[in-house]
């Protein structure tokens, strides 16, 4: 190859350039080249990346609030189908009832919070005032706590529905 046709480093003029960098394109000697996930690049952008692919608390946040939402549907749904549509469970049904109204409370107590944060953290993310690392994190807790909304709000007007046929039973 003849010495004018060769790549040269964007920061070392006089040094070969080995490879290009995978983010922005700039060519790199073997000083300047960093690998980071089997892909070379340049420090500046090795900087950027670290900077940007990590993950807020706020994201940490609404992922455990929408874990807790998807706890609680999981305890919840076979709770009302047991103690509603059968099953001899050696308690009655005001104590089970108690039960489903306190898990519903707590769904809707971690449900909504987590469509509040994450909604908030997403415009961080959008606005750069927080790393988009946690961006796919905190969808996720967004989506398990509107799952949960979700089954709450159907829960809770399943539940006015029972009082409702509970009292005009009674009132008959």
């Amino acid at each position: 190859m003849r010495q004018g046709l060769e790549a040269r480093c964007a920061s070392h003029a006089q040094a070969t350039a080995v490879a290009t960098c995978a983010r922005c394109g700039g060519f790199l000697c073997g000083e300047c080249l960093e690998v980071e996930d089997a892909a070379p690049y340049c420090e500046p952008c090795v900087a950027w990346r670290r900077k940007n692919d990590r993950v807020s608390g706020l994201s940490w946040a609404v992922m455990v609030l929408g874990g807790l939402a998807a706890l609680m549907v999981v305890l919840l749904v076979p709770t009302v189908g047991y103690f509603l549509f059968g099953g001899d469970t050696g308690w009655n049904r005001e104590v089970g009832f108690q039960v489903i109204v306190l898990l519903t409370l707590l769904l809707g107590l971690v449900s909504a919070p987590s469509l509040v944060l994450g909604f908030w953290e997403g415009r961080r993310i959008h606005q750069k005032k927080s790393p988009r690392g946690g961006q796919r994190l905190m969808r996720l807790g967004m989506w398990l706590g509107g799952s949960g909304l979700v089954v709450f709000l159907c829960e809770a007007l399943f539940a006015v529905w029972t009082a409702w046929a509970v009292m005009s039973a009674n009132l008959d």
